[in-house]
């Protein structure tokens, strides 16, 4: 199950417990400045918030099957809470505001 919502002014995201399976997510070209209200949403697998007014990963930790992460253009300033995401293959965060790599890095053994 698919949900695409694009350049519609979208500020917050909620409601999203009625959608349980969702799987993909698109909440590109908005307004959001929060990432909130998604840590029910354990089967998604793909998660696009770019070009909003993020300004922290935060609220992702349970989406344990996210294996794509888009956040670019945000106002992110820090790379963090990405530890319990073990399947995530693709990670895009270019064109924030971060300075470092600290927190993205995987300790393969």
């Amino acid at each position: 199950m698919c949900f695409l919502f694009t350049f519609s002014d979208i500020l917050r995201i909620d409601h999203l417990w009625i959608m349980p399976n969702l799987t993909k997510l698109s909440l590109n070209c908005n307004k959001i400045e929060v990432i909130e209200h998604i840590d029910m949403l354990i089967a998604l697998k793909e998660l696009d918030l770019s070009f909003n007014y993020i300004e922290r990963i935060e609220n992702i930790e349970k989406l344990v099957n996210l294996e794509v992460l888009s956040l670019f253009n945000n106002l992110i300033m820090n790379i963090q809470n990405l530890d319990t995401l073990e399947k995530l293959v693709i990670l895009s965060l270019g064109n924030n505001k971060i300075k470092t790599t600290e927190g993205v890095i995987r300790h393969c053994i």
